[in-house]
C-alpha cells in the first residue's frame, strides 16, 4: 500500500509546538496592549503588563495565521463543532486558567514558580486558539452536500478513489481547510489530491504529484 499521507494535508496548515514559554519564537505580530486587555478580560485583573507582553507573544502564530480575511468552508457538522469549542474555551477554559494564575500568585516567589509559568503559557495558548475560532466563524460559508450536480465531485462530496498501480482503494469527504483531518477521511479541497479531483466525474483518471513521485487514481465513485 502506497503511503500518500503527504499528499492530504492542506498545503499551508501548521501547528504550534508544544514549546516551553521561553523558547517560543520571538518574531512575527506583536499584538496592542489594548488588543490583550480586550482579548483577556478575566485574566487581565491578575497579571501586570510584563506578563501582558507575554500573553501578546505567545499568540503571534495564531494572529498571524488569522490576519488574512479569506473564506472558510465548513459543513454543518463542522460549524457546531467550531461554535461548541469557542464556547467552551471562553465560558468553561478562560476562567479556569484565571483562576490557576490568581492561585499561582499567591504563593508568593513567581521566579521560580512552574506552575505560574505553566498557566500564563496555557492563558496565551487559549487565547490564540480563541482567536483561531472566531477568524475562522466570522468568514464561514457552509457547505451545502446537495447543492450542485451529484455527478461532480464539489465540497461536501465523499469520493472513492483506486490507485492504480496498486488497486488500493480510498474514500475520502472533501471539505475546507478548517475541517480536513485525514486520518478521519476528510481532506482539505486545497490539498494536492483534493484540487486534483474537484470537478472531476466518476471514470475520470487523476494525476498527484507526490514526494515520491506521481500517483494516479480513477475515481470509481461519488457520494
Amino acid at each position: 500500500m502506497r503511503d500518500i499521507r503527504g499528499v492530504l494535508l492542506h498545503q499551508d496548515s501548521f501547528c504550534i509546538m508544544n514549546a516551553h514559554p521561553h523558547k517560543l519564537p520571538r518574531t512575527g505580530l506583536r499584538l496592542s496592549s489594548f488588543f490583550v486587555e480586550q482579548s483577556f478580560p478575566l485574566l487581565s485583573c491578575f497579571v501586570c503588563p510584563v506578563e501582558l507582553s507575554f500573553l501578546q507573544e505567545v499568540t503571534w502564530s495564531i494572529a498571524m495565521s488569522t490576519d488574512k480575511e479569506k473564506v472558510v468552508y465548513l459543513t454543518p457538522e463542522g460549524l457546531k463543532k467550531l461554535q461548541e469549542e469557542l464556547d467552551w474555551r471562553i465560558n468553561v477554559r478562560r476562567p479556569e486558567i484565571a483562576k490557576q494564575i490568581e492561585a499561582a500568585r499567591k504563593e508568593g516567589d513567581l521566579s521560580e514558580n512552574a506552575g505560574y509559568d505553566e498557566a500564563k503559557y496555557q492563558a496565551g495558548m487559549n487565547e490564540g486558539r480563541i482567536m483561531e475560532l472566531q477568524q475562522k466563524l466570522k468568514y464561514a460559508v457552509i457547505i451545502e452536500p446537495d447543492d450542485g450536480p451529484a455527478d461532480v465531485v464539489r465540497l461536501g462530496r465523499t469520493v472513492t478513489i483506486v490507485d492504480k498501480e496498486f488497486g488500493d482503494e480510498e474514500r475520502y469527504t472533501i471539505v475546507g481547510s478548517a475541517e480536513a483531518s485525514p486520518g478521519d477521511g476528510k481532506i482539505s479541497n486545497e490539498s494536492p489530491i483534493g484540487r486534483a479531483l474537484m470537478g472531476k466525474r466518476v471514470g475520470d483518471v487523476v494525476i498527484v504529484q507526490t514526494p515520491g513521485g506521481k500517483v494516479t487514481f480513477e475515481i470509481v465513485a461519488i457520494d
